[in-house]
């Protein structure tokens, strides 16, 4: 999340698992880097959160993800973070999840 509030994806391939799958295959890991300026946020999450099913049953999704981190303005990684849980709580007290639901977010200061 830029300085002025525009949200975009951060363009890699893919995730990386987090669990332990090691049986089954062996995870490949890539050291990013990238350079955020004072309040740019970047925020981390697993697929449980893009895969949550909103109230009508149908998922979240990345693009409605974005969506509302967009529409909710969020000023700092704190009112931001609330906001997330908040809406997360409120589609998971509805609905049953399949998956953890896990996010992050990082401010620079």
């Amino acid at each position: 999340i830029s300085q002025e509030g525009r949200t975009t994806f951060v363009d890699i391939d893919s995730g990386f698992p987090i669990c332990k799958l090691g049986d089954v295959f062996e995870p490949e890991f890539i050291d990013y880097e990238m350079d955020l300026k004072s309040g740019e946020k970047l925020i981390l999450y697993t697929d449980g959160l893009t895969e949550m099913r909103k109230n009508s049953g149908e998922f979240w999704g990345a693009d409605s993800f974005l969506a509302y981190i967009q529409f909710i303005g969020a000023n700092n990684s704190v009112d931001l973070k609330d906001k997330i849980k908040a809406q997360v709580e409120e589609n998971i007290s509805k609905s049953e999840q399949d998956d953890d639901i896990t996010f992050c977010v990082i401010e620079k200061i």
